[in-house]
């Protein structure tokens, strides 16, 4: 479906960082933040740390808290492992409790917002983290995710495909926080990603386990995306070629919140919560 699945693509050249010296010309006036700033072929952040391959204004505690998060999300689905299968079974089960769970590829499961008989096809761009997430939505957001389920069945706002979308939203996150191993893009939604003062801030978040930070941030995000395609979808001649729309705005809700650097995840709901019903305006 266009818009939805994310898409992998080779990294050209001129997107990696390249390391090297600086001219003895450098205004050091300019380093008094830990925000990039590129001078030739060297990539600066802040004045005690120069030059770097953009993690240098990063503590060794925030590198080793940010490598943990890049383990979890890079692990593949398996429908050998046995965990994975509960996980997918777990999740058809809290979207419909009162159901038979569905066969293993069955027409059951587009009606959970897959795109195919075989839920597991979808996974192959966000991995089981992708799946982690959607059951931890379902699970501890119960009352938003059995609304969003039912709107997108509904034909009073135009149908989407849920969990393909959510899939999308594990994907916007992974990518913006510089957590995937293999270049990649969701459609739509842009290339740009968190600077280290960012990164910095959510590695404090995500330090304390018990926070539950990239859950809290997809569960914030997969919210505001459902309420920014709802009101696409108010436009006249509105359809799914729209949908990228909804991606990009609830990304850019995405970086304004976490800009501001949060002391804690319960600040992440106001990404959805700026316009009372989610994403800022499309």
């Amino acid at each position: 479906m266009p818009g939805l699945r994310g898409e992998v693509e080779e990294a050209s050249e001129n997107d990696r960082l390249l390391g090297g010296r600086a001219s003895p010309k450098t205004n050091y006036n300019a380093l008094i933040d830990d925000e990039n700033i590129t001078v030739g072929n060297s990539v600066w952040t802040c004045f005690g740390c120069l030059p770097s391959l953009g993690d240098c204004c990063l503590t060794e505690n925030e590198r080793l808290v940010l490598q943990g998060l890049k383990n979890r999300v890079n692990i593949p689905y398996d429908d050998g492992n046995e965990t994975h299968e509960q996980l997918l079974y777990r999740y058809w089960a809290l979207a419909f409790p009162n159901e038979p769970k569905a066969n293993s590829s069955s027409p059951r499961w587009k009606k959970l917002g897959f795109q195919s008989n075989n839920p597991r096809t979808d996974f192959r761009g966000g991995g089981v983290f992708s799946l982690r997430n959607m059951v931890y939505l379902a699970e501890n957001y119960r009352h938003e995710f059995t609304r969003m389920l039912a709107e997108s069945q509904s034909t009073d706002m135009m149908e989407y495909p849920l969990s393909a979308a959510l899939i999308n939203v594990s994907q916007l996150v992974v990518l913006f926080l510089q957590l995937n191993e293999e270049p990649g893009r969701v459609m739509g939604a842009g290339e740009d990603t968190a600077s280290n003062r960012v990164l910095k801030s959510f590695a404090r978040l995500a330090a304390d386990a018990n926070a539950h930070a990239l859950e809290e941030l997809f569960c914030a995000c997969a919210i505001n995306l459902h309420s920014a395609w709802k009101q696409v979808c108010q436009r006249p001649n509105a359809n799914l070629m729209n949908f990228p729309e909804a991606l990009r705005a609830t990304k850019d809700a995405m970086k304004e919140v976490l800009a501001a650097r949060p002391e804690s995840t319960s600040e992440f709901a106001r990404i959805y919560s700026s316009r009372g019903d989610g994403a800022n305006a499309v």
